[in-house]
């Protein structure tokens, strides 16, 4: 009798084992990884936005840096619709260089077989004045804060009736300055 009283109690404290095993602690292993992997998605998650910022910390002191340079390049093109600015600057330019001058836009001839990179307007220049100072001009021209391309030139000898010196010469080309 104690035996089977015995093979019963150890027979139920097997049973309640498994039970519990089955019941309770598979079911909190499975939870316990479930959270693990969980925990290392989210710390992934938190390097990859630890990152991010980062990266955006990092653009923001490349761009204050970079700022200046960029208002340059801006500053490189005219406005298209209204180029006072840079006519303005032709004007005091010729006036500098001691040349009579004269502006007059263009037609952009753009060819449709050329795709052109930017937008550009196209201004004929006319001048008359000393070799030296057309060569100050065309050098300040060249080395202005706009994006100018010289595109045809074309210099001859004043007429004796039409200027005040022996060794003045006319000037007349085309440029072309790329605009926004």
């Amino acid at each position: 009798m104690i035996q089977k009283k015995f093979s019963l109690a150890l027979a139920s404290f097997i049973i309640l084992g498994v039970l519990m095993i089955v019941f309770l602690i598979i079911p909190l292993q499975k939870e316990i990884k479930k959270n693990a992997q969980d925990l290392t998605s989210i710390k992934e998650e938190r390097v990859n936005l630890e990152n991010k910022i980062q990266n955006i910390e990092d653009f923001r002191e490349n761009y204050r840096q970079i700022k200046p340079d960029l208002d340059k390049v801006e500053n490189l093109f005219i406005e298209p619709k209204v180029p006072l600015a840079f006519i303005g600057f032709l004007e005091k330019l010729s006036r500098d260089c001691q040349l009579s001058m004269s502006i007059i836009p263009t037609a952009s001839p753009i060819s449709k077989n050329i795709k052109e990179i930017w937008p550009f307007l196209s201004f004929q220049i006319n001048s008359a004045g000393s070799f030296s100072n057309t060569s100050k001009f065309l050098e300040k021209l060249e080395n202005s804060p706009y994006l100018i391309q010289i595109q045809d030139l074309n210099l001859s000898k004043a007429l004796e009736k039409d200027s005040t010196s022996s060794n003045d010469i006319k000037t007349s080309f085309l440029i072309k300055v790329f605009s926004k």
